[in-house]
């Protein structure tokens, strides 16, 4: 169903879909998405950095991602 796998067990809908996000999708319509029958969001927290120095970070927009995501009705992982 538009690229979406889904999953029926006895004639009921088994399944739930989701999206996975972090910085590197920019600005993401959540409303939109929930609206397009997105069930669920996994978010990226954070990463550790490259080499010996290898520094935790927060992604730059989990915050504002998990907020949105809540307000639109989401179910965030």
């Amino acid at each position: 169903d538009a690229g979406k796998m889904t999953y029926y067990i006895d004639d009921q809908l088994a399944s739930c879909f989701g999206v996975d996000l972090s910085e590197y999708q920019g600005v993401v319509d959540f409303e939109k998405l929930k609206n397009e029958g997105v069930d669920f969001v996994i978010l990226r927290i954070g990463g550790r950095g490259y080499g010996s120095a290898g520094k935790m970070y927060t992604d730059t927009n989990y915050y504002s991602y998990y907020k949105a995501a809540k307000d639109a009705g989401l179910k965030v992982g």
